[in-house]
């Protein structure tokens, strides 16, 4: 028997890869993350994430990109079906001097975000924007694909 933990709704919610926050019980975007993001894709007027390039570069390859639900601004899914591929999308990705994080998991998904982005920044922006513990309890909840829910084992 297990019994379920019942959790304060967070505050924030971070998705997409870290590339997303949403206020808690709105569901409302951080519009200013998203203005933090954009500002930090550029350097001395270049371009250090360029979306449309990276998706040409990938059709480019064959991949089957993911159901638009599941794009955003600032992060690129696709399936990748053969893992071998890596090394030449790595390749072509620092041929485009653009700089990226290239994530792949489940052995099928292949993710492209900004360099600056990720669940970590997300975090550090949150941590940087408003002080944590001074207040009462200050809880964030970092998206995956589906929830999971917290269970503890009760002995009966």
């Amino acid at each position: 028997m297990a019994e379920v933990v019942l959790l304060p709704f967070p505050d924030y919610l971070i998705g997409a890869l870290g590339t997303e926050i949403q206020y808690g019980v709105t569901g409302k975007a951080v519009e200013h993350y998203q203005l933090v993001l954009s500002r930090a894709c550029f350097t001395q007027g270049e371009p250090l994430w360029d979306r449309a390039r990276i998706v040409i570069l990938l059709d480019q390859l064959g991949l089957t990109a993911h159901p638009p639900e599941f794009q955003t601004p600032f992060k690129v899914s696709y399936d990748l079906p053969d893992p071998t591929l890596l090394t030449q999308i790595f390749d072509n990705l620092a041929a485009t001097g653009l700089e990226v994080k290239v994530i792949y998991s489940g052995s099928k998904n292949l993710d492209i975000i900004p360099h600056v982005s990720g669940k970590g920044s997300a975090i550090e922006y949150l941590r940087r924007r408003w002080v944590f513990g001074q207040t009462g309890s200050w809880w964030l909840a970092i998206l995956a694909m589906t929830w999971k829910c917290l269970l503890r084992p009760t002995k009966e």
